[in-house]
């Protein structure tokens, strides 16, 4: 009983910090409930009526999907105009 108990709560742990960057902190009862909720806030569809265990994995691709996101939307370098405004603007500091 007491290693399905610290089982269960190593697993809600575990969820909360996969999702923390996603949905922030929370409180919930077990790690399914967490990964549900970050999926469903989301917009993941079919988020309630997964298998339990898909739900780690969805997370995990969903992390994956936002990083790439934002490395597309990084610029690679300012251009020279980017830089020029950007030095007049902060002194060139």
């Amino acid at each position: 009983m007491e290693k399905e108990v610290t089982a269960k709560f190593s697993a809600l742990r575990r969820a909360e910090r996969e999702c923390e960057p996603l949905i922030g902190a929370v409180a919930c009862d077990s790690a399914e409930e967490v990964y549900r909720m970050t999926l469903t806030q989301h917009g993941v569809e079919g988020a309630n009526t997964v298998h339990a265990s898909a739900l780690p994995h969805m997370v995990a691709m969903l992390k994956s999907r936002q990083q790439a996101m934002a490395n597309d939307a990084m610029p690679e370098q300012l251009d020279a105009s980017q830089s020029e405004k950007f030095s007049g603007y902060f002194g060139g500091q």
